[in-house]
């Protein structure tokens, strides 16, 4: 009786196991697909060593970072220099850049919505655009600095 009941328990948990398993394989598939569609798109992800690394370099190189979140968001943290522009998502028209040939890197909090103002704009002619993978929570995990109140534009 006793083996009975072990081998049922065990049957349940490699059942259990078995689609914690498919789960997590179906969630992978999706985040690297999201990553994969938008730099078929022509939106590059960008990972937060890089921008750091560009943000660091000479001063004419630089990239512009757009950041699309909330006015809120925003004002909680930042990365240094970054430009709020929270309606991207809804007007891209009303975005005006030196040249639409500028870098801009794009940022919001997980990393995506970034992507789709990109795109967005993509569509409007400009052409050397990126977003921060993953967003702030990438930026923050691998200690990329920031500040706090409004500013932006």
């Amino acid at each position: 009786m006793a083996v009975l009941v072990f081998n049922s328990k065990l049957e349940t948990f490699q059942k259990i196991r078995g689609q914690r398993v498919k789960w997590v394989v179906v969630v992978l598939v999706l985040l690297v697909g999201w990553e994969v569609g938008w730099w078929l798109t022509g939106i590059r992800p960008m990972s937060p060593a890089r921008l750091k690394a560009l943000l660091e370099g000479e001063e004419g190189r630089r990239p512009q970072v757009i950041d699309v979140r909330t006015r809120a968001e925003f004002g909680w943290l930042h990365i240094p220099g970054a430009v709020s522009h929270p309606d991207l998502l809804s007007n891209p028209e009303a975005f005006s850049a030196k040249s639409k040939e500028d870098h801009l890197v794009f940022v919001c909090f997980s990393g995506h919505r970034a992507p789709v103002a990109a795109y967005r704009l993509k569509r409007l002619g400009h052409e050397n655009l990126s977003y921060l993978s993953w967003g702030m929570l990438a930026w923050m995990l691998s200690g990329g600095g920031t500040v706090g109140g409004e500013g932006g534009r």
